[in-house]
């Protein structure tokens, strides 16, 4: 399978874009919900209401020559303004804490490793890196490319630092497996110990 670029799925299946989706997603709800929310109690177009969220001081301007329900407009206005500054906070919580949590180097270096094992063709694939996996591994590695696929951290952290690609999943989920790049290489040797 070779990928020019990474899918969509395969960022769904990301731990950090996954808590980001979440502060994104509010952020998108709230802008929907304040343009709907300036447009049905008022009666204003798309662009005022947006630009009412942009700038809300021109919600003053619009009804110093409009007459309308302005303590209305304005009470809705500071909620959503609020929703929008505590969803906003979240977000650059969610990405503060990535950023000192090492979590942003660590999703990088996965989809590098991802990248190289999308380029592999007929490399082996070992499922499981306990005593089994690690001393086949070990055995291949001179004579082809080895991709690990393993369901603990600790198992992938010691594939990855005895240099082997490694895909953290569950070996017994195929289509999975294929989506992730590995389908293409032979599977060699099932070392699970659990059936």
């Amino acid at each position: 399978m070779k990928a020019t670029s990474i899918p969509l799925g395969a960022f769904v299946h990301r731990t950090l874009l996954r808590r980001l989706l979440r502060p994104v997603a509010a952020f998108a709800f709230l802008v929907v919900a304040g343009v709907a929310g300036f447009s049905m109690v008022h009666g204003v177009g798309v662009v005022d209401a947006l630009f009412w969220l942009l700038d809300p001081t021109s919600i003053e301007l619009h009804f110093q020559t409009h007459e309308g329900p302005e303590t209305l407009v304005k009470s809705y206005a500071i909620v959503v303004l609020s929703g929008l500054v505590v969803v906003g906070l979240w977000i650059g919580e969610t990405v503060v804490s990535a950023t000192f949590g090492g979590q942003i180097h660590e999703e990088l270096r996965h989809m590098q490793m991802q990248r190289e094992i999308d380029r592999l063709e007929d490399h082996i694939v070992i499922c499981g890196y306990g005593t089994f996996g690690k001393t086949i591994a070990a055995r291949l590695d001179a004579d082809r490319d080895v991709v690990v696929i393993e369901t603990k951290e600790t198992g992938c952290q010691r594939a990855t630092d005895d240099g082997f690609s490694v895909v953290n999943g569950d070996a017994r989920r195929e289509s999975r497996g294929t989506r992730r790049g590995v389908g293409s290489g032979r599977p060699e040797r099932d070392t699970r110990t659990d059936p």
